[in-house]
């Protein structure tokens, strides 16, 4: 093929990808902008429209009435999965409204997860330099609010707690949890040891707020119990690295 042909090719590939980053509210420097000729008046105003992100559509995101893998483990595991194959998208970029009204059962496990997927999708558009908005709404629920001011998850929808204190959650949410996370992977094993030794101390603490305390054997049991679930999870791990995460709430 007659390498003009190719080099025209691949000149409209990168621009046709250039312009669809402008229309997601990426910000281009000039210079690559002035090669791909994308600098005419049309291109400059339109740059400046998406960049304020007031005409990029935003995608709803509403939380179900029970969401978690205890009590309602296939329409939360349904619910997660589709979220995912909406957010693959890597043509078009939405900014987020994530909705909890309805809201009145949430655990640890669906929440996690769904904190994940949405913190890969902020930060692959991120790596494009385009910023992600993230906006919400608080549940009727005050114990999923409080759970979700706890465990940090409103965070990334720019609820605080001052907003919704005491209106739809308690000053005290702090005080009504105890929380667990540990981070690991195969490359540093010592990692998986530590994080069973300190998952059993908060079992124990667990206990020890109902009056109770594990025995130095049961805690020897435990510790190579989770042990084994974290081995187990390496090995079976899709990454290539083999990452984990250990978490666990109580909730006082």
């Amino acid at each position: 093929m007659n390498k003009r042909i190719i080099k025209k090719r691949t000149f409209s590939n990168h621009r046709s990808k250039l312009k669809q980053r402008i229309k997601n509210g990426a910000v281009i420097p000039r210079y690559i902008l002035k090669k791909y000729h994308l600098l005419s008046k049309k291109h400059r105003l339109f740059i400046r429209g998406r960049n304020s992100n007031s005409k990029r559509h935003k995608m709803k995101i509403k939380i179900p009435k029970s969401f978690s893998f205890i009590y309602s483990q296939d329409n939360t595991s349904k619910f997660l999965s589709t979220l995912k194959k909406k957010l693959s998208n890597t043509e078009v970029a939405y900014d987020l409204y994530i909705d909890h009204t309805e809201n009145e059962i949430i655990s640890i496990d669906a929440s996690f997860l769904f904190d994940a997927i949405i913190n890969r999708y902020i930060a692959r558009w991120k790596n494009n330099r385009i910023n992600i908005e993230v906006s919400g709404k608080v549940s009727r629920n005050r114990d999923v609010n409080n759970f979700l001011l706890s465990f940090g998850l409103f965070s990334n929808i720019n609820i605080i707690a001052k907003q919704i204190c005491p209106s739809d959650a308690d000053i005290d949410y702090k005080k009504q949890f105890i929380h667990f996370k540990k981070t690991g992977n195969s490359k540093q094993s010592y990692l998986a040891g530590n994080a069973c030794t300190e998952l059993t101390d908060f079992f124990d603490r667990c206990f020890m707020d109902n009056g109770f305390k594990i025995k130095d054997e049961a805690k020897g049991c435990l510790i190579d119990t989770f042990g084994e679930i974290i081995r187990n999870a390496e090995e079976h791990s899709s990454n290539t690295i083999d990452n984990w995460n250990v978490i666990g709430c109580y909730s006082n």
